[in-house]
């Protein structure tokens, strides 16, 4: 009997033996009333101070607090209730054993498994770090199974191998106040996630006491997606975050810095990360760094409120790897990259690059936007919509091969920064680039009056500047150049330079400064009109009708200047006609005169009218 009652019967019976009145009146043992004792002092305090002392007992309470496993207050302390039979053959952190083929007791939690309770300790001992590996994948283990949430406590913990998520789990940090570090370098990856539909939240991740990191810190490789990462701080690793494969994944709140690489995605064959979203993120890379590695087969990436700082390179979309194809669709908004040694974009592989209402700027060295690829094939459609390119060594965007570049709205002006005033210009297109070239409303000059920075911002070279054979691939990318609506003026040497025509359309109108005669209308250089050479001006035949916005300015010529009127209905304006046009209409014209009429051929004469 271990019951208090049973107990307190046993102890104060009415007879020597229960229930016998002939055994005579009962006295209380000493022995039975020890026995009550233990009793209601297990119950009411309901506590003891470890396993062991648990385990020793001698009475088999329905529950206890037990205050630790080794010590009391070491962590795995908490509430458990008894279950009747055997649910596990050894002791764990959620159930444990009185004797061997005894009752099980299970620990009573709402809310999280709490990773101390599997040994985890946050001590600032790097001495840990094998007993805090073992014990956090037991955790996160436990977690999967229980399907419930893994929190960390609150100070430093070492690691000093791999933390495998496997399997849906969610493991948490207290914020910012739980600082994981490495033991060492050759940790390899502190997380590796090859499960779906895992999260990390709350985390800071610090080896900034590693010379010269190489290890991940976090690495995305799993056929499935889902995973959810968040308010996560990493310092110092050699790469931050690697997303090697993964579906539908969403980043948020990271800060990463002091790492070579902050964020590298994409690059194995055959793995096609796509449908992740970035948002708030700010990446530090060193100095000779990169904040963002694009790689190849990388899909749809959503990047929202990225900042990157320094580095060489702030974005390079490279689309590197074995067997890989070229990253396709890169959108992002509302994005600041600056102040990189290197280009801050380059794009070296991409389909589908898409930038809007984003500030490019402070190269010391080079570009701001830089699309250089291998074969035109290589990159194919980049959309700059709404930018401000500025303050850039040299060129504010740098076209020098690829296909089909569109820049609508904002600013690409104050570049040639550091290469001095006029060295460079704000937006080059270079002889590889093909296909469409299409530049609407953009000021890529200074105004007139200086205002906008010419006091401090070196002028550039042109406003647009097209390398002699740009855009004159007909047979893969016809030509097609449009610069509409934009500010050009400002700029040391000109608006637009005069490279060879391309071939196809070249349309340039309604801009400030860029508007020049010749610069109307390219079809190819059989029909250039206004150009200058030997064998112009050009005749120019349209099939259809040719709406004029505005004065349609014929020649003004003199009579003896008519030439022939072999070309029926051409039409020309002399200065010294004989005859006024009233008095004068329909007939031949004749000179000598002062009057100022308009004339038309009929195929043999000039006709007044």
């Amino acid at each position: 009997m271990t019951e208090i009652t049973d107990l307190a019967r046993l102890a104060w019976r009415d007879f020597a033996t229960d229930g016998v009145p002939s055994s005579g009146i009962n006295r209380p043992s000493k022995s039975d009333l020890r026995a009550l004792g233990a009793a209601i002092d297990l119950q009411k305090a309901g506590t003891v101070d470890t396993l062991t002392a648990f385990k020793a007992l001698a009475n088999t309470p329905d529950c206890v607090v037990i205050k630790g496993k080794a010590a009391a207050y070491d962590g795995w302390g908490g509430l458990f209730v008894r279950v009747a039979g055997s649910l596990t053959a050894g002791d764990d952190a959620v159930v444990i054993r009185r004797t061997a083929g005894g009752d099980s007791y299970k620990r009573v939690f709402d809310g999280a498994l709490q990773a101390e309770w599997f040994g985890f300790k946050a001590d600032n001992l790097s001495g840990s770090g094998s007993a805090n590996t073992t014990a956090l994948q037991a955790a996160i283990t436990a977690g999967a199974a229980l399907k419930t949430r893994v929190e960390l406590p609150s100070g430093t913990a070492y690691l000093a191998g791999t933390v495998n998520l496997a399997a849906p789990v969610q493991l948490a940090g207290k914020g910012w106040g739980t600082i994981l570090k490495p033991t060492a370098d050759a940790i390899g990856t502190m997380f590796n996630v090859t499960g779906s539909s895992i999260e990390i939240a709350d985390l800071e991740i610090d080896a900034a006491a590693i010379v010269s990191p190489t290890f991940t810190a976090l690495k995305v490789d799993t056929s499935g997606g889902f995973e959810r990462v968040d308010n996560l701080y990493i310092h110092g690793a050699g790469v931050g975050i690697d997303v090697l494969q993964g579906n539908a994944c969403r980043f948020s709140n990271l800060r990463i810095q002091a790492c070579p690489v902050c964020i590298r995605t994409g690059g194995v064959a055959g793995a096609f990360p796509g449908d992740i979203t970035w948002a708030e993120v700010v990446l530090i890379p060193t100095s000779g760094g990169t904040g963002w590695i694009v790689d190849g087969n990388t899909n749809a990436q959503y990047m929202h409120r990225i900042q990157i700082v320094g580095g060489a390179i702030n974005l390079h979309v490279r689309g590197a790897g074995s067997g890989t194809s070229a990253p396709d669709g890169l959108i992002q908004s509302e994005c600041n990259y600056t102040a990189c040694s290197g280009p801050v974009i380059k794009i070296v592989k991409c389909w589908n690059f898409q930038l809007s209402a984003s500030v490019v700027g402070g190269s010391t060295g080079d570009d701001g936007i830089l699309i250089d690829p291998a074969a035109t094939a290589d990159v194919d459609g980049v959309l700059i919509d709404g930018c401000q390119i500025r303050a850039n060594y040299k060129r504010g965007i740098n076209w020098v091969g690829g296909a089909n570049l569109q820049i609508v709205g904002g600013q690409v002006y104050g570049n040639s920064d550091g290469g001095g005033s006029g060295t460079y210009s704000n937006i080059y297109v270079g002889a590889a680039a093909k296909g469409l070239c299409h530049i609407v409303g953009v000021m890529a000059g200074l105004s007139a009056s200086g205002e906008l920075l010419a006091n401090i911002q070196a002028p550039a070279k042109y406003g647009i500047e097209l390398a002699s054979g740009a855009l004159t691939d007909a047979t893969n990318f016809p030509g097609r150049l449009y610069v509409l609506g934009c500010i050009l003026d400002g700029n040391t040497t000109g608006t637009i330079s005069d490279a060879s025509a391309p071939t196809g359309i070249r349309k340039i109108v309604d801009n400030i400064g860029g508007s020049r005669s010749g610069d109307l209308l390219f079809v190819d250089a059989a029909y250039d009109i206004g150009k200058s050479g030997a064998t112009r001006p050009r005749d120019l035949f349209t099939s259809r009708d040719v709406v004029v916005g505005n004065n349609l300015v014929t020649r003004v010529t003199t009579v003896a200047s008519l030439g022939s009127a072999a070309t029926v209905a051409a039409r020309a304006f002399v200065t010294d006609s004989n005859a006024t046009l009233a008095a004068g209409h329909g007939n031949t014209v004749a000179g000598g005169g002062s009057n100022k009429v308009p004339v038309v051929a009929d195929g043999t004469n000039w006709i007044i009218g």
